[in-house]
């Protein structure tokens, strides 16, 4: 469906503007735009308003106005008004508004026509739809409502006039000067001009403010001396105004310059009507759209060929179809178009015509009699329009004048009528038409191609008053054919109801046409949806009714054709009773309100009659033309069984609601009716007697396991085929007592019939009387995985997020003091019941996070045993009881209790998945086998769906870490020269571990590597016998290359490899001259090939002499560590140091694998042997151990030697 705001329909035109939101393109009285663009103010410079001299703005309400800029005013000149009846200096927001797109389909509507037209004088009408050129002076040129216009070229000056009918206007170029524009309808009219214009010399544009006007200028324009303008006006670039200039309505500009005495105003404009469209170009009617009927078994309309056809061209048919809105039927104005056709295929008068109607909302519609009546009034037999308040027949043959209502005027052939309000087959009075035989006429013969556009108009806006008119459209402009007529004035008109709601009707008699329908537009100020709809009234009754008794009535608002949903939002409907007599009523009257679907009314008939009851209106509404459905005790819903037979004479008794197989003593009483005051009085007092008992089942309709009512332990049958004799004691009250059980659940009646012999021969008495059945409650329990101890140490059961079974059964009453319903009580296999309620509740950790459930509701079948049987999945790690909780009050108006199994568990997580890892190595690219490198590990525990198990923490938290390496991924695992990583720190699922592991040697004396591209995967173990693994593998030790699928066991912690070396720290020997200094390095070296080379990435060793790191073998050497001084003895000191510059430092860093020990001159002969205790080391660097290389000496003599010697020895003295 269209939905057009503020604008009528174009027709089929392909290329029509769009609809103009008024309330988003002219929010307030004026407003600057930015054209089609999300961005305010989007390529605005320089001032966007700008006013001079003295000009006004009124209906601001004193707030800023949505521009971008204003022109400053030194002299603060109020110009807007302020809200409270005074004037203020006008202000604005620094932002305009976004606005029309006047492009693509919306781009300017050109004409190539050639056509011209001249008016110099009198008046003319215009007959094309597009002209080259026109010119209007000193004349009236009118132009019939149209879908569209076109003009190149238009010139209206000389006190010419335009009057305008509604629809759009495209005027390519328009020169207007001293001419006035009127409208003549009172819908909307556009007007877009393409090029810049300019209104000069007194121009009136609407100025009686008649229907609505937009006007759309796509560049500049100019508004000019004394020009008057009522309606919106659009400017998509400047628009001016001097001189006096006025708009009344509202303005959009892209900028606006405001001079001289010029003025913008808020008015009261004609307001814009929300319009409805319906092309039929769909194969099928829209349900939403439309709701069709028919009567006298009649064709349903359809979409025939791209239009709505009512009828078939066969005889007496009385079809409807109903728009699916609300019109509130006071304060409105409602307009109705369509293009009518009415034909055949062959011969000359046809008959019999549409109607179009509006009706009561609150009243079901139903199509009137066929024939003459159209559809709309009554005829002997035949009721007319369910709620009709004004029918306006389209008539062929001539009999809607003739037939139809209890006032007629008399045969009148292609006429159009109107008839008033009506009800059954009273009313439905002509009221106005034309006369006979119009011209052209009604009917188009055989011309299946020949549209007339019909239109009729409501007008409610004045209190007490509701204008009637129709208009019709045979080519050259509407011109009015009825009324207007005040429908509220007429003699016997019904009251203008709340809402109406519109229908269209067909009807044939014995002679016969085609009727269609196409380009409907339905227009209202006002209208609602029709939202929420009753499909049809189920009224339920027992089916005995006795005359002396009220019959209790069960008003059901059905939701579905079948009933099985209701409606449950507040509905107040009217009942209807037929025949109506003082003997009968419903008690409290037939207006009944409730909620929740349904309630009970009691109905009275104190005479052995027949009556029927129905629905005859509501609110909210019934469905268009549907059927209130009646049930009698436990047949099927039908019209029929809406007549209800009263007797004198019958069975009371009162089955109490009940829990399932909880046996009821109910007393059952034999009545008839008192010949003196027509109340029940006692039967069979004192007396025994066999009753016929059998019972039948409500809801649901049949049992699976064939479960059966008992009276007194005697199991019945369930037809008064198959009822069961039981013997009843009546005492003087004409009262007895039985025990009835009924094992099963749901809704179940309970039938009792006497039939009299002997001297009673004849009589027969019947009583019956429906009960609830309900379980006592739900019995949960899965299948597997129940741990009763409920805590960590259960087993296994399932990964979170894995599909396990539920069983849920409901459990039928065994005894009153029932401690455990699950163990040794039957179940009801015919409980159903819908939207029953599944979760969780957490038994451990705890505390801890309780789970969601995949499967949330479930519906209870009916199943033997009752087992129904649900899929279910739980989010989270730990042990859980599974809970059902049917819904409140949803059982026949009964709450069946909650229920939670034993505790089932233990879930595991799904997987492990590495947020985030990192390799440290010890310095920078290396480390040194057995010198610990940093681990950095984000591991979460995650379900089936990848959501973090936040219960995977303390106890249930089970998983270990280990790393796995090779080298090059070159298959040959290193894994096993790794230090175990410490334990995980889990918490709420989640371990963001921070620690260390070492790749250690083989042993010190055996170097091997280096190893330069090592490559570190992270192995899970769950520790809970494998099931849960790591997330996403790709990484295998053992594998050459890159793994592959089941190949993989680990996940890569860092694409960055690590390099390890087999290390040692060489301490030099270096010789030197007694009088110089001398600086001895000591080297961080590691193993190559058999070599041992410098290790020049080593930045990072550091080496300290305090703390006896480095020892001197001779006992006479002593160093002092305050004063960084080796006393050699004889009062001789020298200073020692570590790193550059001399004399170095007490502790120094290597520097590209070296640092020197700086020795001071010590002025004589010396040898200082020393050793590097790595253990005493500030850290300890046990990774630089070597058996042999820790040991250096610093050897001072009178020369410092020769470097071609190897060795020699200096006797010291």
């Amino acid at each position: 469906m269209k939905w057009l705001w503020g604008l009528a329909l174009l027709g089929s035109q392909a290329c029509a503007f769009a609809p103009i939101d008024i309330g988003t393109v002219f929010p307030a009285v004026v407003q600057g735009h930015h054209g089609n663009n999300n961005n305010a103010c989007h390529q605005i410079s320089g001032d966007q308003l700008i006013q001079l001299n003295n000009p006004k703005i009124n209906g601001t309400g004193g707030l800023p106005l949505n521009f971008c800029s204003i022109q400053p005013d030194q002299n603060n000149s109020p110009r807007c008004d302020d809200g409270a009846g005074g004037y203020k200096v006008c202000t604005v927001t620094g932002s305009d508004i976004r606005g029309l797109a006047l492009n693509g389909n919306n781009a300017f509507l050109s004409t190539s026509s050639n056509r011209t037209q001249t008016c110099l004088s009198g008046s003319q009408t215009a007959s094309s739809a597009a002209y080259g050129t026109m010119t209007v002076e000193n004349c009236t040129m009118t132009f019939p409502s149209r879908s569209a216009y076109q003009l190149k070229n238009l010139t209206v000056r000389n006190n010419a006039t335009l009057v305008l009918g509604e629809g759009d206007y495209f005027i390519d170029k328009l020169t207007l000067d001293n001419g006035t524009i009127r409208l003549s309808g009172s819908g909307i009219t556009r007007i877009f001009v393409n090029q810049d214009v300019k209104l000069v010399n007194t121009v009136n544009i609407n100025a009686n403010n008649q229907g609505s006007l937009i006007w759309v200028n796509y560049n500049n324009m100019v508004i000019d001396n004394s020009t008057t303008f009522y309606g919106y006006l659009y400017a998509d670039g400047l628009l001016t105004m001097n001189n006096k200039a006025t708009v009344y309505g509202r303005v959009t500009a892209g900028y606006l310059k405001m001079d001289a005495q010029s003025s913008i105003n808020e008015t009261v404009l004609t307001p814009m009507l929300t319009c409805f469209a319906d092309g039929f170009d769909s194969a099928q009617i829209n349900p939403d759209r439309w709701v069709v009927a028919q009567r006298n078994s009649s064709t349903l309309p359809s979409v025939q060929n791209g239009r709505l056809r009512l009828t078939q061209n066969v005889t007496n048919q009385a079809t409807s179809a109903t728009f699916q809105r609300l019109f509130p039927g006071a304060s409105n104005l409602v307009t109705v178009e369509f293009d009518q056709f009415a034909y055949k295929t062959s011969g000359t008068s046809g008959a019999d015509g549409m109607a179009v109607v509006l009706s009561d909302a609150t009243q079901t519609p139903q199509p009137g009699a066929f024939g003459g009546p159209l559809g709309y009034g009554f005829k002997t037999g035949f009721s007319g329009f369910a709620g009709g308040w004004l029918g306006v027949g389209l008539d062929e043959y001539g009999n809607d004048a003739n037939e139809g209502g209890s006032y007629n005027l008399g045969s009148r052939p292609q006429a159009v009528s109107i008839r008033g309000s009506g009800s059954g087959t009273s009313g439905y009075n002509y009221l106005a038409g034309t006369g006979s035989n119009l011209s052209p006429p009604v009917d188009s013969g055989t011309n299946s191609n020949r549209p007339h556009r019909y239109r009729i108009t409501v007008d409610s806006r004045t209190a007490g008053s509701s204008l009637a008119k129709v208009e019709r459209d045979t080519g050259s402009g509407y011109s009015t054919l009825v009324g207007p007529i005040n429908m509220a004035s007429q003699a016997g008109q019904a009251a203008v109801p709340a809402n109406f709601l519109l229908s269209l009707t067909g009807s044939t008699g014995s002679v016969t046409n085609f009727h269609e329908i196409d380009n409907v537009r339905i227009c209202a100020l006002r209208s609602n949806p029709v939202g929420v709809q009753i499909d049809h009234f189920q009224l339920d009754h027992s089916g005995q009714p006795l005359t002396c008794n009220p019959e209790t009535v069960t008003v059901n608002a059905c939701a579905d054709a079948a009933c099985t949903t209701l409606i449950k939002d507040p509905v107040t409907a009217t009942l209807s009773l037929t025949p109506i007599s003082a003997s009968n009523g419903w008690i409290g009257g037939n207006t009944v309100t409730f909620s929740d679907g349904s309630t009970t009314v009691q109905l009275r008939n104190n005479t052995p009659t027949a009556v029927t009851i129905g629905v005859s209106g509501s609110t909210p509404t019934t469905k268009p033309f549907s059927t209130t459905l009646c049930k009698a005790g436990a047949g099927t819903p039908s019209a029929a069984a809406c007549t209800l037979n009263f007797a004198d004479s019958g069975f009371f008794f009162d089955v109490p609601d009940t829990y399932s197989n909880q046996p009821q003593t109910v007393t059952i009483k034999a009545v008839k009716k008192s010949d003196v005051t027509k109340l029940c009085v006692p039967g069979f007092a004192s007396q025994t007697k066999s009753v016929k008992f059998w019972s039948s089942y409500i809801s649901p309709a049949s049992n699976l396991s064939n479960s059966k009512i008992s009276v007194n332990s005697s199991v019945l049958g369930t037809s008064q085929g198959t009822a069961v004799p039981v013997s009843l004691a009546f005492d003087a009250q004409g009262q007895s007592t039985m025990t009835v059980k009924y094992p099963d659940a749901g809704k179940v009646q309970l039938d009792a019939r006497y039939d009299g012999t002997g001297n009673e021969a004849g009589l027969v008495m019947l009583g019956a009387d429906q009960f609830v059945a309900r379980p006592v409650g739900l019995c949960i329990t899965p299948p597997q995985g129940v741990c009763a101890v409920g805590n960590a140490s259960c087993p296994v059961f399932k990964k979170a997020g894995e599909t396990f079974q539920v069983d849920i059964k409901a459990m039928a009453w065994e005894s009153a003091n029932d401690g455990d319903i699950c163990a040794g009580n039957q179940t009801t296999p015919n409980f159903v019941l819908n939207g029953i309620g599944l979760g969780s509740t957490l038994v451990a950790p705890s505390p801890g996070t309780n789970a969601t459930v995949s499967t949330t509701t479930y519906n209870h079948v009916a199943a033997t045993n009752s087992l129904n049987s649900v899929n279910q999945t739980v989010s989270e790690v730990g042990v859980f009881r599974m809970t059902a909780t049917p819904p409140t009050s949803n059982y026949f108006g009964y709450t069946i209790p909650s229920a939670q199994s034993q505790p089932v568990g233990r879930f595991i997580p799904a997987d492990f998945n590495l947020v985030s890892g990192d390799i440290v190595p010890a310095c920078s690219v290396f480390s040194y086998m057995g010198q610990p490198f940093g681990v950095t590990l984000d591991i979460i525990a995650r379900n089936v769906a990848g959501g973090q198990t936040r219960n995977y923490t303390g106890d249930f938290a089970k998983g270990n870490a280990y790393i796995t390496t090779a080298n090059s991924k070159n298959g040959t695992s290193l894994s096993s020269r790794l230090r175990s990583l410490q334990p995980l720190p889990w918490l709420d699922g989640q371990a963001a571990f921070s620690g260390s592991s070492e790749f250690v040697r083989l042993s010190d004396t055996q170097p091997d590597g280096p190893f330069k591209a090592l490559l570190f995967g992270l192995y899970m173990q769950d520790n809970d016998g494998e099931r849960t693994l790591i997330a996403s593998p790709d990484f295998n030790e053992v594998v050459t290359g890159d793994c592959s699928g089941s190949n993989c066991n680990a996940r890569l912690i860092d694409a960055t490899s690590m390099k390890a070396y087999f290390g040692r720290l060489l301490a030099g020997t270096g010789a030197g001259l007694a009088a110089a200094p001398l600086a001895i390095p000591l080297q961080m070296q590691y193993y190559e090939s058999g070599d041992w080379l410098l290790n020049e990435e080593d930045q990072c060793t550091l080496l300290s002499l305090a703390g006896d790191g480095i020892n001197f073998i001779n006992p006479s050497h002593t160093f002092d560590v305050a004063t960084q001084d080796l006393n050699l003895g004889a009062n001789r000191k020298i200073r020692l140091g570590l790193g550059e510059p001399p004399p170095g430092v007490m502790s120094a860093t290597a520097t590209d694998g070296e640092i020197l020990f700086q020795f001071a001159k010590p002025d004589i002969s010396v040898r200082i042997p020393y050793k590097v205790d790595l253990s005493k080391q500030p850290a300890q660097p046990l990774w630089l151990s070597d058996p042999v290389s820790l040991q250096g000496e610093a050897i001072f003599g009178s020369s410092r030697g020769n470097d071609r010697i190897i060795y020699r020895r200096e006797v010291m003295q």
